[in-house]
């Protein structure tokens, strides 16, 4: 919830991130499009979003950075 809370702090400020704003409609979708990230671009998530990589890294167990 604190990343997701910061993510829409950035954006209220003019700042883009890398997560889009379908994924700062809800928590439920924020995890959804972080997760889209993860899996699809894993060093684009780590760099921008340190915090949010190692989160979902511990929930999923898995480092895509190494398959990708």
């Amino acid at each position: 919830q604190a990343e997701f809370e910061v993510a829409r702090h950035y954006v209220e400020n003019g700042h883009q991130i890398l997560i889009n704003s379908y994924g700062l409609t809800s928590l439920a979708e924020f995890f959804a499009v972080a997760s889209e990230l993860y899996f699809q671009v894993p060093r684009d998530l780590a760099e921008y979003h340190p915090n949010v990589f190692a989160l979902l890294l511990d929930f999923y167990q898995v480092d895509w950075r190494q398959w990708l």
